[in-house]
């Protein structure tokens, strides 16, 4: 797994700064003109023997900035394929919610409709009386009114977004590029110092950088992970895991370097003999169940995300997730992750809370798996994805009351045990009504509002 190491800030002198934001500068212009040629490969049938010969000639440099660009241009080309497919398949979700509460509305309307004309024939028949005066009047034809009104808005809508899908499939949109600031130099496992470019001598804590102009020596100090980045850097030539890539962001008075390498990673020492820890992720905090090697309930904790941002939220998830990681690594026990999937809430966030859908398009559940995962390998624990499918209407029936929490802690509960290969069987006073945990859901659905749904299935 890659990892990143931050300079020090690099206080620079005026040629030596002109000299590298330059160079910055040519290296994004390389990474436009890449991308825009992958582009119209892609897309447009353009020919192309060598792309980067046809770089390296256009600006006349040599190999180092054109290969990197390139590099580059193919991961943002990459990306931006994925989402642009991302929001096709989004919009497809859309257009068949979209015809299920058109089809849900015909079927009023004709419900409706019959019924009118139902009293409609009893009129001619000479048998209406005052109530089905008032039912028709007071009731049926304002609701025919508002379902009508209803369809025309739905379909309006769908046509809407059949037509954004139409223009969005037919025509791939093109990158936006702004001003340059950071360049990044893929690593090599080929030579002395892990890349082409920046050499790393770690005698004298110097990183020299090969400009097009001329050498720039940037005492340099790497935090965290800087022992790990030396030992990459003295490994044999040509050995796997050597390559380093550096990135040189401009931050306008000075400069910081990242440097990009594969974290070693620590043997997992936790096993499921001693139980796991479930982590049930919510928009707001985090619901923490552990159990035991029977599966049964140790202890549970909440951890809320705080924060008035994005990175504060951010950075406070970061400490819930290392205490989660160093508990688990402690007790030697697998973590257990559910993969989650909030693009549904995401496209219904237009009915909500105008807090909550900040926080909801915030919300990113892959980089929090990915920071479980990073923890993971960083403490030697392993890190498991659950599906999550009916894991809180689970809990509600089953561990909520028995042990007194929360949905989510009980849903966290549930994760552990599905991670263990347990498996949930539905109560026996319930199997009468219900043979999947999906039937069983629709039944408490159908349910009376003024009854317990438990009661009502045993009666």
């Amino acid at each position: 797994m890659k990892t990143i190491s931050y300079s020090n800030r690099l206080y620079l002198s005026e040629l030596e700064s002109q000299v590298i934001k330059e160079d910055i500068h040519l290296y994004h212009q390389m990474v436009i003109r890449s991308y825009r040629l992958i582009y119209h490969k892609n897309y447009h049938g353009l020919q192309i023997n060598s792309l980067q010969k046809k770089v390296k000639s256009f600006y006349g440099t040599n190999d180092y900035l054109p290969l990197s660009a390139i590099h580059e241009a193919k991961a943002l080309f990459k990306s931006s394929s994925s989402l642009h497919k991302l929001h096709v398949k989004k919009l497809d979700k859309q257009i068949s919610r979209i015809k299920q509460k058109v089809d849900k509305t015909r079927k009023e309307l004709e419900k409706i409709e019959n019924q009118i004309q139902q009293l409609i024939h009893k009129t001619r028949e000479g048998k209406q009386t005052k109530s089905d005066y008032l039912l028709e009047v007071q009731i049926l034809k304002p609701t025919l009114k508002q379902l009508k009104s209803r369809k025309g808005q739905l379909n309006f809508r769908l046509n809407r977004v059949i037509a954004k899908q139409r223009k969005l499939t037919h025509r791939v949109p093109m990158i936006h590029f702004h001003e340059a600031t950071s360049m990044t130099i893929p690593g090599r496992r080929q030579g002395k110092y892990s890349n082409c470019i920046f050499k790393y001598h770690l005698d004298e804590d110097t990183l020299v950088y090969r400009s097009r102009q001329q050498e720039i020596h940037l005492p340099i100090e790497f935090q965290p992970h800087s022992e790990q980045l030396k030992d990459k850097i003295k490994l044999p030539h040509n050995t796997a895991g050597k390559a380093v890539a550096y990135q040189i962001m401009d931050k306008g008075k000075y400069f910081i370097i990242k440097a990009i390498f594969d974290l070693n990673e620590i043997p997992i020492h936790t096993t499921k003999g001693n139980g796991c820890i479930g982590v049930d992720i919510n928009v707001n905090h985090l619901a923490v169940t552990e159990i035991n090697k029977e599966g049964n309930l140790v202890g549970t904790t909440n951890y809320p995300i705080l924060g008035y941002n994005a990175k504060q939220r951010k950075h406070n998830l970061q400490g819930i997730i290392k205490t989660i990681i160093e508990d688990c690594a402690m007790k030697q026990k697998d973590c257990i992750v559910e993969n989650l999937d909030f693009e549904q809430a995401k496209s219904e966030s237009l009915y909500q809370s105008k807090r909550r859908n900040r926080m909801l398009s915030e919300f990113a559940y892959r980089q929090i798996l990915e920071m479980f995962i990073r923890k993971g390998v960083q403490w030697g624990v392993k890190i498991e994805v659950v599906e999550p499918a009916y894991t809180s209407f689970i809990a509600k029936i089953k561990v909520t009351r028995q042990y007194g929490l929360s949905i989510h802690q009980g849903a966290a509960m549930i994760v552990a045990r599905r991670g263990m290969g347990y498996q949930e069987k539905i109560p026996r006073q319930c199997q009468y009504f219900a043979s999947t945990w999906k039937q069983m859901k629709q039944v408490f659905k159908n349910a009376k509002p003024t009854e317990h749904p438990l009661l009502s299935l045993i009666q």
